[in-house]
């Protein structure tokens, strides 16, 4: 009972609210009397009253009302976009971005993926308001995008999704670049792009007192939320950097350590469905290493380096589970292109309030960010892994990082035995994969005869988010033969040795021949009755005839065969 009570409070917070994250899928009450538990055992009174208060205000009215942020057309609904999620809505209903929507939302979990935003549905009406003032910022932050890019002729794109977070204008060749290089969380605002706007204004304004440019890069860092549209992640990073500096400035002591695990249990209990957010835990994860690794009295290049070791510790295992890709060379790369990141979002800053005159100069740095970025993707391939890991393994990682964080001394080296990870075997692939993609995408691997052979036909999206993680579990980014044909994009990840598609290991491609026992159909309803042979299985997405001699993904799903 002792060593109970001799447990920093803000661990038990933290334990705490990770519990009754956990349990909010599963049960409300449960999840509000764990928060309630969480807040009032840990907070000295009377605080713990107030926020206790606070906690029952926030979660009886948490799914009553969302701010649109941005809106996707499509034929019969629209996509809307919020700072934590989105959801689909009839087009008769007329939003647009400033709206707030108050209406009884839940998750849909059939169409949220894990460890991403989740997709929100409702239940009966919806009533929408006007917000002049958000959809005023919004509009601004939309034209202010619009123009870098037309006014450029199209060349400044990258600049756009560094201080604005918007991506759309970014070719998805760049994008695959930024994923190969391990540089991706470049694009994505987050900690490291507060991190960097902080470090600006507190560069730039070098003559005037310290405290007051901790003001400054505070006011900067809050101002970085309404231009990232109101993501949950910046507004995640902003306070946080917001209080740590307004703390210096009031001559208030503060522990950074026990203060990111503070504000990490403070946003489950704001928002429990955050415990399953990639971009909560990456960015969570990455800030705690930093401060976990980090001392004082370092120098540049040393703190550059555990910067980079210490937030590719946890992020490593979390984007292999998820994404099935890592590179653990972008800790030097990252030290390498940041300089130029600093002057990329310094003249992005400058082109909102003068753009005539920084848009020169804006196009200059990003033509060298961009082709750094290529660069370091081409000459870093060799280190960029293609493979999946098992959530036990990702979670077992994880632990042992976070527990070796929390040793002292040289004992925390250990850590860097979590950067091992990369050498963790593959699953043993079967000799033929035939994966559940759409009616409209086609796609199969093949591991028969020391030969490893890949087909794909299709959208850029479906490549990146379905097929590719299916390859990845496989940890193979070489194949000797084969064929990857994206739509709309082009395929950097796998590479194929003998470029082809008519000549598939004992697979016949909408060709038959005698040698063939798989025969791969990319349209629908192609089977005839005379097709049909007792030694030849037939791998179709849907056929008006059926027969055991085919399988119809659309039935059965991935069909894999040992």
């Amino acid at each position: 009972m002792e060593k109970i009570k001799k447990i920093p409070k803000t661990y038990i917070f933290l334990i705490l609210a990770v519990i009754s994250a956990l349990l909010y899928p599963f049960s409300k009450i449960l999840f509000i009397i764990t928060g309630l538990s969480a807040v009032i055992f840990t907070i000295n009174k009377p605080y713990n009253l107030f926020f206790a208060l606070v906690f029952i205000v926030i979660h009886l009215t948490i799914n009553s009302y969302f701010i649109v942020v941005d809106t996707v057309e499509y034929e019969k609904i629209n996509s809307v976009q919020f700072g934590s999620g989105k959801c689909y809505i009839n087009k008769n209903i007329k939003i647009s971005p400033g709206n707030i929507l108050f209406g009884n939302f839940y998750i849909d979990k059939e169409k949220s993926k894990p460890f991403f935003k989740p997709v929100y549905t409702y239940d009966g009406k919806l009533s929408v308001f006007q917000a002049p003032v958000i959809s005023k910022i919004l509009q601004f932050r939309s034209d202010m995008s619009n123009y870098l890019f037309y006014s450029s002729g199209g060349k400044i794109t990258v600049a756009q999704a560094l201080i604005l977070g918007d991506k759309k204008f970014i070719s998805d060749n760049l994008k695959d670049a930024y994923t190969i290089s391990g540089l991706f969380h470049l694009l994505s605002m987050s900690g490291s792009h507060v991190a960097i706007v902080t470090a600006i204004f507190l560069s730039v304004l070098f003559f005037l007192p310290l405290k007051i440019r901790f003001i400054a890069a505070s006011c900067g860092a809050l101002f970085l939320i309404m231009l990232g549209g109101f993501n949950i992640t910046v507004i995640r990073a902003s306070i946080f950097a917001a209080i740590i500096m307004m703390a210096y400035v009031f001559d208030l002591k503060v522990n950074s350590k026990k203060f990111i695990l503070f504000i990490a249990g403070l946003f489950l209990l704001v928002s429990p469905a955050s415990i399953n957010n990639i971009s909560f835990l990456m960015s969570f994860g990455a800030v705690f290493g930093i401060i976990y690794m980090m001392k004082s009295g370092y120098g540049i290049i040393k703190t550059a380096i555990i910067t980079g070791t210490a937030a590719t510790l946890i992020t490593a295992p979390l984007s292999m589970y998820v994404f099935g890709t890592t590179n653990h060379l972008s800790i030097l790369s990252t030290m390498i292109v940041s300089p130029v990141i600093y002057l990329h979002i310094l003249f992005a800053i400058f082109a909102l309030i003068a753009p005539n005159t920084a848009a020169a100069p804006l196009l200059i740095i990003e033509n060298i960010s961009n082709n750094m970025v290529y660069f370091i993707a081409k000459i870093t391939y060799f280190s960029f892994i293609f493979k999946t890991i098992p959530f036990y393994i990702m979670a077992f990682t994880i632990f042992f990082t976070v527990w070796t964080l929390f040793m002292t001394g040289r004992k925390k080296i250990l850590s860097l035995l979590s950067l091992l990870i990369i050498f963790y075997p593959a699953e043993k692939p079967p000799k033929y994969i035939f994966p559940e993609i759409s009616p409209q995408d086609k796609g199969f691997i093949v591991f028969s005869n020391n030969k490893k052979e890949i087909f794909y036909q299709g959208s850029e999206a479906r490549f990146r988010y379905n097929f590719m993680p299916t390859a990845a579990k496989y940890g193979v980014k070489v194949f000797d033969y084969g064929s990857i044909t994206v739509f709309g994009g082009k395929n950097n990840y796998i590479k194929i040795k003998n470029i082809g598609k008519d000549n598939f290991t004992n697979l016949c491609l909408n060709e038959y021949n005698k040698k063939c026992s798989y025969f791969y159909h990319t349209r629908s309803n192609s089977i005839k009755n005379n097709d049909i042979h007792d030694n030849i299985t037939h791998i179709i997405w849907k056929n008006n005839i059926s027969d055991k001699s085919i399988i119809e993904i659309s039935k059965y799903g991935s069909f894999y065969v040992k």
